[in-house]
């Protein structure tokens, strides 16, 4: 039996009535096109069944990429995080520092990407969908939030969007994460070399929520491997308090104390402010710099940032918009730093 002929590029060019490049342009979602033809355009695509050869795509790719990138299109990189101020892009937070990799990686690759913060009265509801359409931006990064089951109301249908984290109740969108339970796995490996018999793990509920529990569930394997007199209990209050954190240390007795979940160490009047004694040591699995005294975990927030746009321009140039059917997360390993001694 004879198999039919996919359609080309050309038979979607003949029955549009226009130039296959045209086609092209349309299929690549370029701003050199009105958003109207571009979506005519693909309507014809979608009714004749068209898809783009992968070999041909990748040539085309390839060719793009050794030459200076011209503007491509504009992307939207959008916080609704309350506790975050509005100028957080030029901060030297993990919420800068992803924002800043994300904008570096899409200006190489020719995408301009711009910072929306949703705590703005101005960019509510319909107002911010009317404000994506104006400036043409069909791409949406979603920064981290504080806190899980958050929600944006917008018509999805419209968008190619990828999530920075765990962050949006629904819909669920392809994502890029930071592998949080390999970083647990780590931190206990290396800790248990260094002769540590009692680990103790110290965050915010909120935080274990949020990461889907991964961090507490590496910990909770590696725990279950050791004596039970070595097996300690996980503090995880709804918020981290001087006393509390205290009162643990001197219930459970740990030899080191890893913080997950919160920035350490806090400055007096931050929000959710803590102390630790100085004995035991401490470890963070969520270093900001590179070279830190303290050891734990480097997440490289620029590094994810750069990841996220790659793959929403993936999506983006192979015309995937709307709630995917099914999401796939794209998991960034941590780096661990030995930073300064500890003592076993």
């Amino acid at each position: 039996m004879r198999r039919e002929k996919p359609p080309s590029m050309q038979d979607v060019a003949e029955a549009a009535g226009v130039h296959r490049t045209t086609v092209s342009l349309a299929l690549r979602n370029s701003p050199r096109l009105p958003a109207a033809k571009r979506e005519e355009i693909k309507v014809v695509a979608e009714r004749l069944g068209y898809r783009p050869h992968p070999m041909v795509s990748a040539l085309m790719s390839a060719r793009v990429s050794r030459r200076d990138p011209t503007h491509q299109a504009t992307l939207g990189f959008i916080s609704v995080d309350k506790k975050v101020a509005p100028g957080w892009p030029d901060t030297d937070t993990p919420y800068g520092m992803m924002f800043r990799g994300a904008r570096d990686r899409a200006e190489r690759r020719g995408y301009r990407l711009t910072p929306f913060w949703l705590g703005d009265s101005k960019l509510q509801g319909e107002r911010f969908a009317r404000v994506l359409r104006a400036q043409n931006i069909y791409g949406l990064l979603i920064a981290p939030h504080f806190g899980p089951g958050n929600h944006i109301p917008l018509d999805w249908e419209r968008f190619s969007v990828v999530e920075l984290g765990y962050n949006l109740s629904q819909p669920a969108f392809h994502r890029v994460v930071h592998d949080y339970y390999h970083s647990m796995q780590t931190v206990c490996r290396e800790l248990d070399a260094g002769g540590h018999r009692r680990i103790g793990l110290l965050m915010p509920l909120h935080s274990d929520v949020k990461t889907h529990h991964l961090w507490t569930a590496a910990y909770m394997h590696f725990q279950s491997g050791l004596k039970p007199r070595e097996r300690l209990a996980i503090h995880r209050p709804a918020h981290l308090t001087t006393a509390n954190v205290q009162e643990w240390i001197r219930a459970e007795r740990p030899d080191v104390v890893v913080i997950g979940g919160v920035l350490y160490p806090r400055i007096q009047g931050e929000p959710q402010f803590f102390e630790l004694p100085e004995k035991p040591p401490y470890v963070s699995l969520q270093l900001i710099e590179r070279r830190e005294t303290v050891p734990g975990i480097y997440q490289d927030s620029h590094l994810m940032g750069a990841t996220a746009a790659d793959q929403l321009i993936s999506h983006l140039q192979r015309g995937e918009f709307g709630v995917p059917e099914q999401p796939m997360s794209l998991l960034v390993s941590g780096i661990w730093q030995c930073g300064s001694p500890l003592q076993p």
